[in-house]
């Protein structure tokens, strides 16, 4: 993945605004999100971890459920994006100032070399942008809230477009229900979101 070298000004204005997009991110990310601020990618491991082998000290039935969202970065349809970070109160200024900065041309730096200038951007949004991963978050917010209340025993762990469900029950068929009612979940809401797996 590129990551991008932004116009100073808006990674000025961004980074004056860091705050609000914290603050955002603490309020509405997920208690199971290990890309939040001062979680921990290997903390989350270990639990997931830990939950698959008590599960079958117990001699229950486990699995690990993981999806991978195919280069989110690079497949985010911008108007399904604003209608799911203006229903989680995203910063409205904020939006407005990513989103055009998003799909602003762009030029390419190699060395000495500079590119003529890519005006169609698609459903890309920038990796070096401080908003990225709290728009990855908004994005999918309603597919990990509802992966959490489908199995609250058995919640996701997220990190940016990473979801790891560790699945544990007392028997092979009450395993693939849960199977079943998750796979489920993430399809419908991959297709409603308009992303791949």
């Amino acid at each position: 993945r590129v990551v991008a070298i932004m116009c100073s000004f808006f990674l000025c204005l961004m980074k004056a605004n860091g705050t609000a997009i914290r603050e955002w991110d603490l309020e509405h990310g997920h208690m199971f999100d290990s890309a939040l601020a001062g979680c921990s990618s290997l903390q989350a491991a270990v639990l997931r971890a830990l939950k698959i082998e008590n599960g079958t000290a117990r001699h229950a039935h486990c699995a690990l459920m993981a999806w991978d969202m195919d280069k989110i970065y690079d497949s985010i349809d911008f108007t399904v994006l604003a209608v799911e970070l203006i229903e989680r109160n995203f910063p409205p200024e904020l939006l407005v100032l990513g989103t055009l900065a998003h799909q602003a041309p762009r030029l390419l730096n190699v060395g000495t070399c500079i590119s003529e200038p890519i005006v169609e951007t698609g459903n890309s949004i920038l990796a070096g942008c401080i908003a990225s991963v709290s728009f990855a978050r908004g994005l999918l917010w309603s597919l990990i809230d509802q992966l959490i209340h489908a199995l609250p025993s058995n919640p996701p762990w997220e990190h940016v477009d990473d979801i790891a469900q560790p699945l544990v029950a007392t028997s092979s068929l009450a395993l693939r229900n849960k199977i079943v009612l998750a796979g489920t979940i993430v399809g419908q809401e991959v297709k409603r979101l308009k992303i791949k797996l």
